[in-house]
């Protein structure tokens, strides 16, 4: 789950996840359940809000990790 002040990198710039979810329109309900996909070096991914530059698909992708979340 996020914590206060979790940043993600995207472009050159820092992102407060906080101020993503809310840019997608996550409900407030929502946001605490939201996963928040990190790795050795922080936030890969915040569903429906970012993906970090660099974890990024593209043409020399070998392998892809898809995950399916559902709220009950």
């Amino acid at each position: 789950n996020r914590l206060a002040g979790d940043k993600i990198l995207s472009g050159k710039h820092h992102k407060d996840v906080r101020k993503l979810m809310n840019e997608a329109r996550i409900p407030l309900e929502l946001r605490s359940r939201m996963p928040v996909i990190c790795d050795d070096s922080g936030i890969i991914a915040v569903p429906e809000c970012a993906v970090r530059d660099g974890a990024k698909a593209n043409e020399k992708t070998n392998n892809i990790l898809c995950v399916n979340i559902i709220f009950n």
